[in-house]
Parts: C-alpha cells; structure tokens; sequence
C-alpha cells in the first residue's frame, strides 16, 4: 500500500521536507509541472543537488557526542540533513533523475526509520510505474531491496 498514492503530492512533500515550499503561501510546483517546463526543472534540479550536498557534509560529520557542549543544536543539525538528504534524493529520483537506485536500495536493507523505508517504497513505485499488489506488499526489507534491484529502474 502506497503512503502517497498521487506522484504530486508525494513530490509537494518532498519540497516541503527540503524547505522548497512555504506551507500555503504560494502553490508548490507539481511534479508534472516541474517535468514539462524546462526552466523550472532546470531550478529544481539544480537547487535540490544544492540541498543534497550540503546536506551530506553535514550528515557526513556524523553523529555529536554527548561530550560536545551545544549538543542539542548539532543533533537537530544532523537530523535534519539526514532528512533533507533524503527527500531530496526521491525528489530528484521523482524528477527523472538517475543514479539514486543504489541509494535506496541501501535504505530498504538497513534503514530502521520507517518513514524512509515507506518513502522509499513509494518512490520505486512511482519512478518505475509498477505498482505492487498482493504477496508483494508482504515483502519486507531485504525482500523489497532485491524485487527492486531485479526490477531494475
């Protein structure tokens, strides 16, 4: 079962998880908007690899130790890069962007976060149309990983 059955609004959320989108002042882009108007996936594209490398030099730092004496402040930095490390990866992925397959494929097999493993999920199913139905939404984790990688999207 989908958590996001409609792509634009799965991509909305990711903008707005990326601070792309200020909640109601102005409308979000949709993803089929982004996809027809080159400009605007240009900027996308563009502003989400941004996020994304930021992001990951941050997340890449790891952790802070209890020891460090602004503790709070440098986990909530860290959580967040987590996230928008993540959520701009499917939008860039929902974008039509490649590279990324690797990426999630990891998250199913080792992610304990059961947003990214559901966003995840999600994410191989709207960027490869296949839809799965029956005993294959019983699959878990590692089973999910390897029906993806054969899929191969």
């Amino acid at each position: 079962m989908l958590v996001y059955s409609s792509p634009d609004r799965f991509f909305e959320n990711c903008l707005e998880q990326c601070a792309l989108h200020d909640n109601g002042l102005r409308k979000a882009p949709t993803l089929s908007e982004a996809k027809a108007a080159e400009s605007l996936h240009r900027t996308l594209v563009r502003a989400l690899n941004d996020l994304r490398n930021g992001a990951d030099t941050v997340y890449a730092r790891g952790k802070p130790s209890g020891e460090v004496a602004d503790w709070e402040r440098r986990w909530q930095a860290w959580a967040s890069a987590r996230t928008t490390a993540f959520y701009s990866r499917v939008a860039l992925m929902l974008l039509g962007e490649k590279g990324y397959l690797a990426y999630f494929l990891e998250i199913l097999r080792t992610s304990d976060n059961l947003a990214f493993l559901g966003v995840s999920n999600d994410l191989l199913q709207h960027a490869s149309g296949y839809y799965l139905s029956g005993a294959e939404e019983d699959l878990i984790q590692s089973q999910l990983a390897d029906f993806w990688q054969q899929r191969g999207i």
